[in-house]
């Protein structure tokens, strides 16, 4: 049986996802600076008693609670802000990359096409866009909680500002790894969708799953899943759910779209 004729799989723009992570990151270590900044600074400044390991020190509690009031003010407003920017730069251009990508990989394997604006396609935009806002605005509210969760436990415990500030530094850079993987799923997501849309735009109705072979830790079953023919329009069985490539979270596979002889 004569091996089927393909075009070459695309993946999400690097260029674009590295700028997304990086304005994404510095955003969340300015906000992880302040945070511990001024979570360190009230600590210090009404320190918790060593003799009272039950019950919370007042003095300490209500300066910790004041200043952590005034950091979710400050910085979730701050997030909801710039998450409408960040989250419609990015998506346009990789949804715009993507299209353009996943069009020249149909005429270089000699399959005419021209894509143009659908509504589908602006829906689909309108969706990432909003997802990734939502993603994007979950940071400080979360990070911030985790926080002051730590800081009244060791408030409890009777902690000293160095096993605080100890315990401090283990939660550094959370919100940049998280940074990190909203910039390369989302951007994944995005092109996944485009190269979703566009095939069955074309009518063009089956693909190969691709393994990216990236990463260290890759799932066995997207491995095993690498050869494989799927219906585009429902995606791949894999793990007992239909997917598409790229979908889910840390998955970089990619599709190469059979063409019609």
């Amino acid at each position: 049986m004569a091996k089927p004729k393909t075009a070459r799989p695309i993946s999400a723009n690097a260029a674009i996802e590295a700028k997304f992570s990086k304005e994404l990151q510095e955003l969340c270590a300015e906000f992880e600076h302040s945070v511990y900044y001024w979570t360190k600074a009230a600590y210090n400044k009404a320190p918790p008693k060593m003799e009272s390991l039950v019950a919370q020190d007042a003095s300490a509690v209500s300066t910790l609670n004041k200043v952590f009031k005034e950091l979710g003010k400050r910085w979730i407003s701050k997030f909801d802000d710039m998450a409408v920017q960040i989250a419609t730069r990015y998506m346009s251009d990789t949804f715009k990359s993507a299209d353009n990508a996943f069009m020249q990989s149909l005429i270089d394997a000699g399959f005419a096409v021209e894509f143009k604006p659908s509504a589908v396609v602006k829906e689909a935009l309108k969706a990432s866009i909003a997802e990734s806002v939502s993603l994007i605005k979950s940071i400080p509210a979360e990070h911030l909680k985790n926080i002051e969760g730590l800081a009244m436990r060791s408030v409890m415990a009777g902690r000293d500002l160095k096993m605080f500030n100890d315990e401090l530094k283990e939660k550094y850079g959370a919100t940049t790894k998280r940074a990190r993987l909203i910039a390369m799923n989302q951007c994944n997501r995005a092109t996944a969708t485009v190269r979703q849309a566009r095939a069955l735009e074309a009518g063009l109705e089956k693909a190969v799953w691709k393994h990216s072979n990236a990463g260290k830790h890759p799932r066995p079953s997207h491995v095993a899943a690498d050869g494989k023919v799927f219906n585009i329009a429902e995606g791949l069985e894999v793990d007992g759910e239909f997917i598409q490539p790229a979908t889910l979270p840390n998955c970089k596979c990619s599709m190469r779209v059979i063409l019609p002889i």
